[in-house]
């Protein structure tokens, strides 16, 4: 990475890794292979640590924390913005996926709250 590194999450097979990057990107890279599988764009960090989180079926989609207030949720493979959920009234700060459940997350905000998410089942291939 050219740009400093802010947090990291790994994926369940421990085979890709979240990066959260001073560019306000967030960018997926292969383990093993030293090179960028994808990178995440649209949400905003800058003053703050945010995390980002594989998850879905098949780890096929990538969560993050913004700036903004809103969560946002991308396709692993595309890239492409599926959700910007709006709910909190401050930063979001940390994200984490159940794992029981490939459509259920909760996001932690610096306006003292964890909210609980449920997603319907998308379609990643």
């Amino acid at each position: 990475e050219t740009d400093a590194i802010s947090s990291l999450a790994l994926s369940r097979d421990s085979r890709a890794v979240l990066l959260n990057v001073g560019s306000q990107e967030v960018h997926a890279w292969d383990v093993d292979g030293q090179r960028r599988l994808g990178s995440y764009s649209g949400h905003r960090q800058g003053r703050f640590v945010i995390r980002s989180a594989f998850g879905g079926k098949h780890d096929g989609l990538v969560l993050s924390g913004s700036e903004d207030t809103q969560v946002y949720v991308w396709h692993r493979h595309s890239g492409a913005l599926l959700r910007k959920l709006p709910g909190h009234s401050c930063a979001v700060n940390s994200v984490s996926w159940s794992p029981a459940s490939p459509h259920l997350f909760a996001s932690a905000s610096d306006d003292h709250t964890v909210r609980i998410w449920g997603l319907p089942p998308p379609s990643v291939s």
